[in-house]
């Protein structure tokens, strides 16, 4: 709703302007009329040339919140509900816009009755296209449809100047009181818009130049407006007829002295372009809004995704056991027995990291390997590990590396089994030198 009522108010907007600015004061009369009525006209159509604009309208208020409980639940994005108020904002104002909408069609209705009832109670005289009603009010000649509405008493004296007469017969052939309802309606449902009233004005005012330009023809031009001056303050006017406006006679009579214009082709030409770009503009907006209003509700319509399951327990509280029947089974830390097979069963921590072996040297002379379980036994040539590599010579480190380091383990390898085997053979030694004492 609201995008509606912004498009037609910039449609309204740049008519009028166009209208004020290069229509108002030039007597292309026909052409002003048909112009402002079709302003009026698109600015009400352009915002629903989409089909979705018109659901959204129609979907943009749900009237049955106003029958449920005080507060209703909506559904947002991420899955959360909130609470909506009983009166909300926008449903305050469309309260305001129905009431005074309806007051104005009531009111529109009321008067097209009281015209009617008129017409069939008075006495009426077939005209040559219109018929006059002759009633008991005492009114200045004014018209509706085919009929004109004229004092009984003054007809009858002939006190009823024939230039109005032929003014009003003016306004039912050229059947202005069809522009006339077209507007009121629309008043009641963009009431709430200044410039549908400025149109309003300027419509009824433009059928008066029609009827004047067309009286003058026949007639003198001064003649005719000693008659609208003598009667300016002889009005009387009804509501939804065509009649003098004795407000704005000075411009009535400004619109009489000017002639013709003659620029009516370029002012077509200069229009239909006004309405192709407004259209287009105006279209292209609802499309691009209709788009992303569409791509928000499929987004907020998406579910939220399921929660994770929880997690497994810690292996640290599980037990795996095997039963008396041999099938594998794990408890919790709550008690709880479960079957499970060979793949489930969590594999076993890794076994602590060992202690590295010691290489000592025993009383008797012998090199000796005690084992991270404490074990003893006496080494051999493969069970004594490599000594640390010395440190690299100064210089070129990187070249020398990969060629020294081989040799210089075998060498280190060579050079302690040389000496475990001249320990051994001094052990050896002293053995016989003690038994030979």
């Amino acid at each position: 709703m609201i995008i509606f009522v912004i498009k037609s108010a910039i449609c309204l907007t740049v008519l009028y302007g166009f209208y004020y600015f290069f229509l108002r004061n030039t007597k292309s009369l026909v052409f002003n009329r048909y112009f402002l009525l079709f302003s009026v006209l698109f600015a009400l159509i352009i915002p629903l040339v989409s089909i979705n604009n018109i659901l959204n309208i129609l979907l943009s208020f749900n009237i049955s919140r106003f029958f449920n409980s005080p507060e209703t639940l909506t559904q947002v994005s991420g899955g959360q509900v909130e609470a909506v108020p009983y009166f909300s904002l926008q449903s305050v104002l469309l309260i305001i816009y129905v009431l005074v909408s309806s007051v104005l069609f009531v009111r529109f209705v009321i008067n097209i009755c009281r015209i009617s009832g008129r017409i069939r109670k008075s006495l009426k005289v077939d005209g040559p296209a219109t018929k006059l009603v002759l009633v008991s009010d005492q009114v200045l000649p004014y018209s509706f449809l085919r009929y004109i509405f004229v004092n009984r008493e003054d007809y009858e004296n002939g006190r009823i100047e024939k230039e109005l007469l032929i003014h009003e017969q003016v306004h039912c052939m050229q059947f202005h009181s069809v522009d006339i309802l077209i507007i009121e309606f629309l008043k009641v449902i963009l009431w709430f818009n200044p410039l549908i009233w400025l149109f309003s004005r300027a419509i009824e005012l433009n059928h008066e130049y029609l009827a004047d330009n067309h009286v003058i023809s026949g007639y003198g031009l001064d003649e005719y407006q000693n008659t609208l001056i003598n009667i300016v303050f002889r009005n009387n006017s009804i509501y939804l007829a065509s009649n003098f406006n004795y407000s704005s006679i000075k411009k009535r009579l400004v619109m009489m002295e000017k002639k013709k214009s003659d620029t009516l082709v370029l002012r077509i030409l200069v229009t239909i372009p006004l309405f192709l770009f407004l259209g287009l503009v105006l279209a292209n907006a609802q499309e691009t809004s209709v788009t992303k209003k569409e791509q928000g509700t499929q987004i907020d319509m998406v579910p939220p995704p399921p929660p994770p399951p929880p997690p497994p327990p810690p292996v640290s509280e599980m037990k795996v056991m095997r039963g008396d029947d041999g099938r594998l089974y794990v408890i919790d830390a709550d008690g709880n027995k479960k079957e499970v097979s060979e793949k489930d069963v969590p594999p076993p921590p890794p076994p602590p990291p060992s202690e590295k072996r010691k290489v000592i040297k025993g009383d008797d002379g012998k090199i000796y390997i005690i084992e991270s379980d404490g074990t003893k036994k006496e080494a051999s040539e493969k069970d004594i590990p490599p000594p640390p590599p010395p440190p690299p010579p100064p210089g070129d480190k990187k070249a020398m590396k990969s060629d020294a380091s081989g040799q210089s383990e075998n060498a280190l390898k060579d050079q302690q089994f040389k000496e475990l085997q001249l320990k051994e053979q001094e052990l050896k030694d002293q053995e016989l030198k003690a038994k030979q004492k």
